[in-house]
């Protein structure tokens, strides 16, 4: 005998598993979206790099822009896309350290990625970020974000930028 039961889900729920109510036993529903020899792959957070432009951007970068490049977008944050722990406060020999790039090579990559719009520090940001929501350098949307969802405010500091040609 076959009972149905019609579920309300959310846009993010999903139906696992299946329960028997005359033996117990629980049938785990296949997700008939992937292929049976594909997993879906996630080791916690991610980021997602905008390809096209970061090749793009590549033509303007120097091996150690690349690196310091790097090491950033593998240190942003959910949602505020803040470069973490990177700050107006930080000397460049703190940075040096956190990008593992000399102190000379750092300074001029830092100089390099900021003139490009890669990234934007605290003291960039205009006056309706005064009650200091964001502590720490905002990198470029539109070169890489973390996750799916972005404050609008922070993108909207990223308005107009243009690929370097």
């Amino acid at each position: 005998m076959a009972y149905y039961k019609t579920l309300k889900l959310e846009d993010t729920q999903k139906v696992y598993s299946v329960v028997s109510a005359d033996t117990g036993e629980i049938t785990v529903l296949k997700n008939s979206i992937l292929p049976d020899d594909k997993i879906m792959f996630s080791n916690g957070g991610y980021n997602k790099v905008y390809t096209h432009t970061l090749n793009e951007l590549n033509k303007h970068l120097t091996p150690y822009d690349k690196a310091v490049i790097l090491k950033m977008i593998s240190s942003l944050n959910f949602v505020t896309n803040e470069i973490i722990p990177i700050d107006d406060k930080k000397s460049y020999g703190i940075l040096s350290d956190f990008f593992g790039v000399s102190y000379k090579k750092t300074v001029l990559s830092l100089s390099n990625l900021y003139d490009l719009g890669v990234y934007k520090r605290v003291s960039d940001l205009p006056e309706d970020y005064n009650d200091r929501e964001i502590k720490y350098w905002v990198f470029n949307p539109y070169i890489s974000s973390s996750g799916k969802l972005l404050d609008k405010k922070m993108v909207n500091l990223f308005n107009g930028w243009e690929l370097p040609r």
